[in-house]
């Protein structure tokens, strides 16, 4: 599994980071979205609360960038002059999404899948609040990020790959620490980042109805076992769509060492009536 990518400076991945993006014991698939042109995915079920244009020294001062607050979760849009998506940022998460240069994320095999993307998954150094494009936090790491080839999030995933060091248990999870909680029934019920698909329950009948509010580098839950006895026992990180439209996310598959976004049973989607998509129960941006 690589990404077609040019080799970029690594810097530390945190803890949090690399256990929350790699630590997935489930598998992964995405949902068909609508793309506005070129930028970070957009997310469809959301009504704009206020836009204004940058001011006070925030970074959409240059440019013609303009800010935007929707809802559902409630979250800010960086937009350029012409109107396309630059970043979004969640209200509650430390998880940012920001528009950067193409990539593909690909496994030839065995599900001969992949993911091109625009979409750069940060993790920032406090959690997203309105009006923090202001604070000089941001704006510090903002003019750091916004234009950087450094490794993100989707980076670090997928340098846990098949033939990486055994960091993993049995379930891929990577023992990394973070102060997150260790399994997926934990993560999803804990209070950390926000509820983008509430967990309602467990059995089948709990499927969330609707996905569109998923963008990349949320972490989606999963009960795949009958035999977890009221327990989630998966989780992966949305990546993207697929050449047919399909949103797939990355997760552990048993059997090899590392993450993947397909195994014999298929691609890891979660639109339509598939495994995984039947699976999934709830989601987070962390």
């Amino acid at each position: 599994m690589a990404a077609k990518a040019r080799k970029k400076p690594r810097p530390v991945v945190s803890g949090l980071v690399v256990l929350v993006l790699v630590a997935v014991s489930g598998h992964l698939t995405l949902e068909l979205r609508e793309r506005e042109g070129t930028g970070v995915t957009e997310v469809v079920d959301a009504g704009v609360l206020d836009g204004t244009r940058g001011i006070g020294g925030a970074p959409g001062d240059e440019g013609g960038e303009s800010w935007f607050r929707l809802e559902n979760p409630a979250r800010s849009v960086l937009r350029d002059a012409d109107g396309r998506v630059r970043a979004v940022l969640t209200d509650g998460a430390r998880t940012a999404t920001l528009t950067g240069p193409a990539r593909t994320f690909e496994e030839p095999a065995p599900a001969s899948s992949g993911v091109s993307t625009t979409d750069w998954v940060r993790l920032m150094p406090e959690p997203w609040r309105k009006g923090a494009e202001k604070e000089k936090w941001f704006t510090q790491w903002y003019a750091r990020y916004k234009d950087s080839e450094e490794d993100d999030l989707f980076a670090a995933v997928f340098r846990y790959a098949a033939g990486a060091p055994r960091e993993k248990d049995g379930r891929g999870v990577v023992r990394a620490g973070g102060g997150l909680p260790r399994t997926a029934d934990a993560v999803a019920r804990s209070e950390e980042g926000v509820d983008v698909l509430p967990l309602t329950g467990v059995s089948p009948d709990h499927r969330p109805s609707a996905i569109d509010r998923l963008q990349p580098g949320d972490r989606v839950f999963f009960e795949l076992d009958p035999r977890s006895e009221g327990r989630l026992d998966h989780m992966g990180m949305v990546l993207g769509y697929d050449a047919e439209g399909h949103l797939l996310f990355v997760s552990g598959r048993e059997g090899l060492d590392g993450p993947a976004v397909g195994g014999p049973g298929g691609v890891f989607r979660l639109d339509g009536d598939g495994h995984y998509a039947r699976a999934l129960r709830s989601a987070k941006r962390l």
